[in-house]
């Protein structure tokens, strides 16, 4: 186990950057299963394999009447020519009325893994998928998978 570790942590270490992010900010949209939640979100790299988001989404039906504000720290672990996958954790305070008269609040831990690939003629354009573990604390503690279908996603255009 030790020696997996190490291999691990020594890939990390030693990934060479395929696109220079450094100092970039991206706006779009993210998708959640959170109650199928549209958000926007304003990703910033700090350097080649840090960056965070910050993901705010809203939706004021009457039927579903659910708000998710958070925030993700995300490390890059490989790094292709035209993608970057990484590993990550978000926090999120979410609110949701569900089928229910009273609106519920709790927060959300999210371990993820997920990738951002960049096609060749869009280089400011970058597509991420990610998919992982919650737990969120609405009206009661739950574990789950996260990801519709095939996982989350979002997709940022970098200025």
């Amino acid at each position: 186990m030790k020696k997996l570790v190490l291999v691990v942590v020594g890939f990390v270490s030693f990934a060479l950057p395929a696109k220079n992010l450094d100092s970039r900010f991206g706006f779009g949209v993210a998708t959640t299963d959170f109650d199928n939640l549209g958000m926007l979100s304003l990703r910033y790299h700090i350097d080649h394999f840090l960056s965070t988001a910050i993901q705010v989404g809203f939706n004021t039906d009457s039927a579903v009447n659910a708000t998710r504000i958070g925030a993700k720290i995300l490390r890059n672990v490989s790094m292709e020519e035209n993608a970057n996958f990484f590993l990550g954790a978000g926090l999120f305070v979410i609110a949701d009325q569900g089928k229910t008269a009273t609106l519920s609040t709790g927060i959300e831990l999210d371990g993820l893994i997920g990738m951002e690939f960049f096609f060749s003629g869009l280089p400011n354009l970058g597509i991420s998928v990610e998919t992982g573990l919650a737990l969120r604390s609405v009206r009661a503690v739950t574990f789950s998978s996260l990801g519709t279908g095939f996982g989350a996603g979002a997709v940022h255009y970098y200025f």
